[in-house]
């Protein structure tokens, strides 16, 4: 007499089962929920272990004056600020002629227009 086997108790196999009833593209679309939640928990594991980094703070420096500094000082520091700000300007756009000058010299030239035969 063939006695039959007992079935397979366990999670694994009450797992298999549920599976064999399901579609693939039921079973791809549970593996992608899964690893998609398996990234987001591993996410906040890693934060939770080395907490967030905030960016180094930016040291803004000023400058300090000696304690007799008079209003002439200040006025004199200002043009010489001024001055070498105009300066400057003066020598990038010097800078920017001499590169266009550069580039339009070296650009091919133009093919001259042609007009229609009548």
């Amino acid at each position: 007499m063939r006695t039959e086997k007992p079935p397979k108790v366990g999670a694994f196999a009450d797992l298999r089962a549920f599976l064999a009833t399901r579609s693939r593209v039921q079973i791809w679309a549970a593996v992608g929920s899964a690893t998609l939640t398996l990234v987001v928990v591993v996410a906040f594991l890693i934060e939770s272990r080395y907490g967030y980094l905030p960016p180094d703070p930016k040291l803004i420096y000023a400058q300090s004056w000696d304690e007799g500094r008079t209003a002439e000082d200040v006025y004199e520091a200002r043009k010489r600020e001024a001055e070498e700000l105009a300066r400057a300007e003066a020598e990038a756009k010097r800078l920017e002629a001499d590169a266009a000058a550069k580039a339009k010299a070296q650009a091919p030239a133009a093919p001259a227009p042609t007009t229609p035969a009548k």
